[in-house]
């Protein structure tokens, strides 16, 4: 009997995210053993089953994020060079940033494109609020950006590791918390 592929693709999916995760700590332990080209291409192609097995290639943003990181993680190949890998993180939170501040200028920003995937109807006082959030997000990426690049270049690979594969996801829940307290007051407020 063949098993349900969902089955097998949610347990890859998180072992994926997981490696994902990690990858500041693996790059810690991993540059006392192997280059940077071996961690970049492994990091690679971690990148590209998470994007295969999630059916990430549905839009233009993710093919261009796709196609982004095929071009970063070659260049590091090429080089093998440890800072470029270094810098993956802040390259990846420019990307993002990239989005979040792109669809600003669109008529949907990013996370009402996202929100309306849900099939939540989105209201002129929604919209509103997920366009500034949106930015902010975007400002959160630049600075998150900033940060991770300063790491990579003007600190030790341990305080690298402990910012990118730590630090940050603390920062981010943090704000992921403050916001979804901030929404339960603005739906207080306004009905939304």
């Amino acid at each position: 009997m063949k098993p349900d592929k969902l089955t097998l693709k949610i347990p890859l999916l998180v072992v994926i995210s997981v490696l994902m995760l990690v990858y500041p700590f693996l790059v810690y332990r991993g540059l006392s053993r192997w280059s940077p080209s071996l961690l970049i291409g492994v990091l690679f192609i971690v990148v590209a089953l998470r994007f295969i097995f999630s059916g990430g290639f549905r839009q233009k943003s993710q093919i261009f994020g796709f196609v982004f990181i095929a071009v970063y993680s070659l260049t590091v190949y090429l080089t093998n060079s440890e800072l470029l890998l270094r810098f993956y993180p802040a390259a990846i939170s420019i990307f993002v940033s990239y989005l979040f501040f792109s669809s600003l200028m669109q008529p949907e920003s990013f996370l009402e494109k996202w929100v309306k995937k849900t099939g939540k109807v989105i209201t002129p006082n929604i919209k509103h609020y997920l366009f500034y959030l949106s930015g902010i997000w975007g400002v959160l990426m630049l600075i998150n950006s900033a940060v991770a690049a300063w790491t990579a270049c003007c600190s030790n690979i341990k305080t690298w590791a402990w910012y990118n594969g730590f630090f940050v996801y603390f920062l981010f829940a943090a704000v992921f918390l403050m916001e979804w307290l901030y929404r339960q007051y603005y739906i207080r407020k306004y009905g939304d």
